[in-house]
């Protein structure tokens, strides 16, 4: 069930880095900082719905596989915008990889909270995509 939106998850998260690698120039500090951390953490939520439903008892292997994952999305993402968001992806993800395979395994079988993960990840998606950066003038 959760295999088919996973890798349909990972097209968008593709397609949203190669619209922010064109756009690093002139992303801010605050949209890299976002990016770097909710990249992450959605990439590792999803995986973990997918390992927890293809290996229901490895819990230790989804773990690690997870926080590998979830820090190398994050260690791609973070290094958009400087060293600082590189170093808040790869906390990030690292967090959210030993964090959200507890949530998946609680939660495996509830299809509505999935569903309103799958929305919330796009509404923010696009918020995140079309944020701009705002210019102080006097």
């Amino acid at each position: 069930m959760y295999t088919i939106p996973f890798f349909v998850d990972l097209l968008l998260i593709g397609c949203y880095y190669t619209l922010l690698r064109r756009r690093k120039k002139v992303m801010g500090l605050s949209s890299g900082m976002n990016t770097a951390m909710f990249m992450p953490l959605f990439f590792s939520l999803f995986f973990s719905f997918m390992l927890m439903e293809q290996f229901p008892f490895n819990y230790v292997q989804n773990v690690f596989l997870s926080v590998t994952g979830s820090m190398c999305i994050g260690w791609v993402f973070g290094r958009l915008k400087d060293e600082q968001t590189l170093i808040i992806g790869i906390a990030n993800g690292a967090v959210m990889g030993m964090m959200t395979p507890m949530l998946a395994g609680v939660v495996l079988y509830d299809r509505w909270l999935f569903y309103i993960l799958q929305l919330l990840f796009i509404c923010i998606l696009i918020s995140i995509a079309f944020e701009k950066k705002r210019r102080w003038e006097p």
